[in-house]
C-alpha cells in the first residue's frame, strides 16, 4: 500500500483537477460530483486513474512506476497528435491505425518492442478496467491489438569502439579503486560474455591459479560452467586483486586476519559502502552500482552501451573469428543453440552493410 500511496501522491501533484469519468459526446471526460470543471485525463483527486492504480495494479513499485509511465506516455502521444487537452480526446480517434503512429514513435524514440507491446498492455488493462466499472463507456480495449513486430536484430557494441568504451571506464570514478574497479568489471563483460548477475556473485575462490578460468559459474537453470578469461585479462586481474586487496584492509578491520579459505568466500567485485567481513554478501556489487558504473561509461563515451551489448558483441566477434556457432553456444552458458542464434541476428544497417560489401559489383566499383 505504501507504494501505491507514493504513486498517488505523484498523481495528485500533476496541475489539473478532475474525478469519476463520465461520458459526454463520446469524449472521454471526468467530472466532480460537485460539477466543477472537466479536468485533465491522468490527474487529479478522485480521478479514474487514482481508482485504477489504488483498486487495479499490484503492489509491485516496478509495475506500478511502468504502468504510469506507459500511460502518460499514450495520452501525451494523443494531446500531440490531435493537438488537444487530454480531456478532450475522443474514443473514436484511439483506433488500430492510431496505435500504429503511437507504435512508430516509440520505436523512433528507441523503445523495444517488448517495451511498445508492454506499453499497449497497460493501455487495454485500463480501458478494461475502466469498462467494467463504466458500461455505458464505449471500450478502446475492443479493436486495439497487440501488434507483431519484427525483431530488428539485438544490438551489439561495435569492435572499433572497444578501445574507446574501455578507456573511459578506467576513468569512471573518483577514487583509483573506483576507477579500476570500473574497468575491470566492463573488460570482463567484453571479454567473457558474461552477465553483470554472474560476475557479480563470483567468489575468490572460484578463480584458477593460473588466472584462465573461472570455476563453477552458475548459468541459469542452476547448471554449472567453467568460464574461460583470455590472457589480455592476466595483468588486470593481478591489477585489480592489489586495488581489491588494498580497499579491504583499509576499509575492513581484521582483513589480514582471515585465513586463505575465508578470504575465497569474498566476492572477487566488491562494494566497501556500507560493507562488513562477517557479512559477504553485503561486500558484493550490487546491481545499481553495476547500472551506475556502465551509465556513467556511456556519459564519458558518447555512444550508448550497455551490459546486453556487451554480450552480444563478444558474441559476434567470437562467430567472426571461429565460425563455429556450437562454441559461441557453450561460451555463452546456452544450453539450446537455438538461443545462440537469437543473439547473433542482425540489424537491418549490419544486414545492409554486409550485402554491400559482399556484393561483387560494388567491388569491382
Amino acid at each position: 500500500m505504501l507504494i501505491k500511496t507514493v504513486i498517488l501522491i505523484l498523481i495528485m501533484l500533476a496541475p489539473a483537477v478532475s474525478a469519476p469519468l463520465v461520458i459526454k459526446e463520446g469524449k472521454i471526460m471526468f467530472q466532480h460530483a460537485k460539477n466543477a470543471p472537466w479536468g485533465e485525463f491522468l490527474t487529479g483527486e478522485n480521478s479514474m486513474i487514482e481508482w485504477y492504480f489504488e483498486n487495479c495494479c499490484t503492489d509491485n513499485e516496478h509495475t506500478l512506476r511502468n504502468k504510469y509511465r506507459d500511460i502518460r506516455l499514450l495520452l501525451e502521444f494523443l494531446t500531440q497528435t490531435f493537438k488537444c487537452m487530454p480531456h478532450e480526446i475522443e474514443i473514436e480517434w484511439i483506433t488500430r491505425t492510431t496505435l500504429e503512429r503511437f507504435v512508430s514513435w516509440r520505436m523512433k524514440e528507441g523503445d523495444s518492442p517488448g517495451s511498445v507491446n508492454r506499453r499497449i498492455a497497460a493501455f487495454k488493462h485500463l480501458f478494461n478496467s475502466a469498462y467494467r466499472h463504466y458500461p455505458a463507456m464505449p471500450n478502446p480495449a475492443e479493436w486495439v491489438r497487440f501488434l507483431k513486430l519484427q525483431r530488428s536484430g539485438f544490438k551489439a557494441l561495435p569492435a572499433e569502439k572497444f578501445e574507446t568504451a574501455i578507456q573511459a571506464a578506467y576513468s569512471t570514478g573518483k577514487a583509483p579503486f573506483l576507477r579500476y574497479r570500473s574497468g575491470f568489471f566492463f573488460e570482463l563483460l567484453i571479454h567473457t560474455g558474461l552477465r553483470p548477475h554472474d560476475l557479480s556473485n563470483i567468489c575468490l575462490e572460484q578463480l584458477s591459479e593460473d588466472r584462465n578460468w573461472i570455476l563453477g559459474d552458475e548459468c541459469k537453470g542452476r547448471k554449472f560452467r567453467n568460464v574461460y578469461l583470455p590472457d589480455v585479462l592476466k595483468p588486470r586481474i593481478d591489477a585489480w586483486l592489489h586495488h581489491r586487496d588494498n580497499a579491504l584492509r583499509t576499509t575492513q578491520g581484521g582483513y589480514d586476519r582471515l585465513t586463505d579459505a575465508e578470504k575465497g568466500k569474498l566476492p572477487l567485485l566488491i562494494t566497501v559502502h556500507q560493507a562488513r567481513l562477517s557479512k559477504p554478501e553485503s561486500l558484493k556489487l550490487k546491481r545499481e552500482n553495476m547500472s551506475r558504473i556502465v551509465e556513467e561509461i556511456q556519459d564519458r563515451c558518447g555512444f550508448k552501451v550497455n551490459a546486453r551489448m556487451c554480450r552480444h558483441a563478444f558474441a559476434h566477434w567470437l562467430l567472426d573469428k571461429t565460425k563455429d556457432i556450437r562454441l559461441v553456444c557453450q561460451a555463452l552458458g546456452h544450453s539450446d543453440v537455438r538461443t545462440t542464434m537469437r543473439y547473433l541476428e542482425l540489424s537491418d544497417d549490419q544486414i545492409g552493410k554486409r550485402i554491400e560489401d559482399a556484393n561483387p559489383a560494388a567491388r569491382a566499383a
